[in-house]
């Protein structure tokens, strides 16, 4: 119907004017941190015009081969791309982060105002963490939603999507599946956003709030790796897709892998747990009896005791090639990689050959994985 108005107009001579494209956090992140290297990408509207392009260019002529690696590989400065620029500019001078949207508080939605404070303090440490400790900063703002319910978070949920300014979205099975729980937690992540319900409390007091650092931290910590990880290949926001899908294919048992890799790194810095010895873990990673061809092709979610086994995958990598190697995964995927492309440059394999080489491993009597590991470190 609409192509036909603007037809009609343009037959009957009259002016149709586009409406204005809708301005980008991330593009105008872009812009204030080329000026702030002293460059005039015009003003900070959002848009990437003529100014902004050219004062990009600048920017990259005047570094020259003291670029770093990181930004030579990202592709050119597009809307699609700001996400990516805005978020690792800051390695050219420390002061550029101030202009992270990320930077801004996170868009909190929780059916009690201690849950709020409890939700608010652990991201912010978890945000100290991932950019100090692990080198992962992320662009984006996020948004956070808990609830003890399944009907209170369908209503978080509602609201959090309206303070986000997305379209309305449906998330009935997703919130059933994590809601609806007698005790613990369930988390539950998308591009740009996660959830977490857990059983209801008898009280939320200041009692509670010193408790959730021990386990809500940690909670927050993996399903920010799960918002890392989409922003990272390209699908930071839920623009165009059903939120309940993610549109990037890839291992998922790397994905929860590393998320717990880095929820236990979290645990251990902030004094609340060691890392599990890899012998334990090993021992676990067998017990769930699941195989890890399985878990990649699993494409919703994996059952308790398959994280152990995802867990237990990604420390070996970790042990072979280093946690460098492990996240450099989704950033090659974010280069223009295809997820096996990016499997293989990352671990020099394909993810096939390692999912049976991890088979032969749990199932090679009582050898000692400690010791498989660092003789394969060897070769």
């Amino acid at each position: 119907m609409i192509l036909v108005l603007r037809l009609a107009a343009a037959v009957l001579g009259l002016a149709v004017q586009a409406a204005p494209a809708a301005a980008d956090p991330f593009v105008e992140c872009v812009q204030r941190q080329l000026a702030g290297l002293g460059l005039d990408p015009g003003p900070a509207d959002g848009l990437v015009g003529p100014k902004t392009r050219q004062a990009w260019r600048q920017m990259k002529e005047e570094q020259g081969e003291r670029l770093p690696a990181g930004l030579q590989a990202l592709p050119p400065l597009s809307r699609a791309e700001a996400v990516h620029w805005c978020r690792e500019l800051p390695v050219l001078r420390y002061s550029l982060k101030q202009y992270l949207p990320s930077r801004q508080a996170p868009v909190v939605q929780a059916q009690d105002s201690l849950v709020e404070a409890a939700l608010r303090i652990n991201h912010s440490k978890v945000m100290t963490f991932m950019t100090r400790d692990m080198g992962m900063p992320m662009a984006t703002r996020p948004g956070i939603a808990a609830a003890s319910s399944a009907s209170a978070m369908t209503r978080q949920m509602k609201q959090l999507v309206r303070q986000l300014g997305w379209r309305p979205v449906r998330f009935t099975k997703p919130i059933q599946r994590a809601c609806t729980i007698e005790r613990g937690y369930s988390a539950k992540a998308f591009p740009g956003m996660f959830f977490i319900c857990w059983a209801q409390e008898s009280a939320y007091d200041e009692d509670w709030l010193k408790s959730s650092y021990r386990w809500l931290g940690p909670v927050i910590a993996h399903e920010y790796v799960h918002l890392w990880q989409a922003e990272v290949t390209g699908e930071y926001g839920l623009r165009k897709r059903h939120p309940a899908v993610w549109g990037k294919e890839g291992v998922l048992w790397l994905d929860e892998g590393a998320a717990e890799l880095v929820r236990e790194k979290f645990l251990d810095a902030h004094g609340y747990a060691k890392p599990e010895r890899m012998e334990v873990l090993r021992w676990k990673a067998r017990a769930s009896g699941s195989r890890l061809r399985d878990l990649r092709e699993e494409r919703k979610s994996l059952s308790y005791e398959a994280y152990d086994l995802a867990h237990y995958a990604a420390r070996v990598l970790a042990a072979r090639h280093g946690e460098d190697a492990v996240f450099s995964y989704w950033r090659k995927q974010g280069a223009g990689l295809s997820w096996r492309r990016a499997f293989e440059e990352s671990f020099g394999l394909p993810v096939e050959q390692f999912e049976d080489e991890i088979g032969e491993m749990l199932g090679a009597g009582d050898a000692r994985p400690g010791k498989e590991i660092s003789k394969r470190k060897k070769l």
